[in-house]
């Protein structure tokens, strides 16, 4: 898609969808279900597969209830998403309620950088985005950038509107660590997708299934001694959340990455055991394996 076609995409759908009530918001997001679900069909077989795995003592049926659960959210997220430039302060507030403040404040008055990590789950979109709107803290979200850099700068503003400072994992050195000694900082990770390099991998059981993580966040927590939290995300009701904080370690100098993460994964899979649907299902998460000289990859 060249840039120009991608400017009025922008321009002509995305733009104009951002202004419209949620009412009407809800109404398309409706019908994109239907549309996704039942004739496009996308990624459905991915889908189901990743729920029989990671759920084999469910039935077909259950199987099939949570994925139709799913998509209605995904559409949802979609459109939220899409409907996120044109939130006001008033509204961003009004529809994501953070419970355990207190914790950002705690560690902001004892002048300490922070890591928060959370997943693909609920609206991470709408939480990520927003939460600078509720802390002192300046915040730094690590992405990967789009190829298409015109809705790579799209995408971007719209997720710093509120004050999220978006850097790319190339950039984080360059950007991030010469300012550390400034204003204390909160550095966000999503740290349940797929690594690219198997080796450079935590790899631990999740979901009824062998699977790795990034190293990334807890590398970089244990390194700087910054204490880490977790955002636990609840979908109260359509169009409305809740972000729940819980501190995972507050001296990761005396721990290992391995253990920060193993505490990570755990928390994002007691969430997902509770209500599946609200995971982000069409990721293919587990197409690579652990290497069967994973053990001796320091020797190499």
């Amino acid at each position: 898609m060249n840039n120009f076609f991608s400017k009025m995409v922008i321009v002509l759908v995305l733009n104009p969808l951002s202004r419209l009530p949620f009412s009407v918001i809800y109404v398309i997001s409706d019908l994109l279900f239907f549309l996704v679900y039942y004739l496009i069909r996308y990624r459905k077989k991915v889908v189901l597969n990743n729920l029989r795995n990671s759920f084999p003592e469910k039935s077909e049926k259950e199987i099939n209830k949570i994925a139709r659960e799913f998509y209605k959210h995904f559409c949802d997220l979609i459109l939220e998403s899409i409907k996120l430039p044109g939130l006001t302060d008033a509204e961003a507030k009004k529809r994501m309620v953070i419970e355990g403040q207190e914790i950002f404040q705690e560690l902001y008055d004892r002048n300490r950088n922070i890591i928060p990590m959370s997943g693909h789950y609920n609206n991470w979109e709408w939480a990520a985005s927003m939460i600078p709107t509720f802390i002192n803290y300046r915040c730094f979200g690590i992405f990967k950038p789009l190829k298409n850099k015109t809705f790579n700068d799209y995408i971007t503003h719209t997720r710093s509107r509120f004050g999220m400072g978006m850097v790319s994992k190339k950039e984080f050195y360059r950007e991030i660590v010469p300012v550390i000694g400034e204003k204390p900082k909160a550095i966000f990770f999503l740290s349940d997708q797929l690594p690219q390099n198997p080796y450079k991998t935590y790899w631990t059981e999740f979901l009824n299934q062998e699977t790795g993580f990034p190293y990334g966040a807890g590398i970089y927590a244990v390194k700087y001694n910054y204490p880490v939290v977790y955002g636990k995300i609840f979908k109260e009701k359509r169009g409305f959340y809740r972000l729940k904080i819980e501190l995972i370690n507050d001296n990761p100098a005396n721990s290992s990455p391995e253990e920060l993460l193993k505490k990570y994964s755990d928390l994002l899979e007691s969430q997902i055991l509770d209500n599946p649907q609200y995971w982000l299902w069409t990721h293919k998460r587990w197409k690579r394996s652990k290497p069967t000289d994973y053990e001796s990859r320091f020797e190499k």
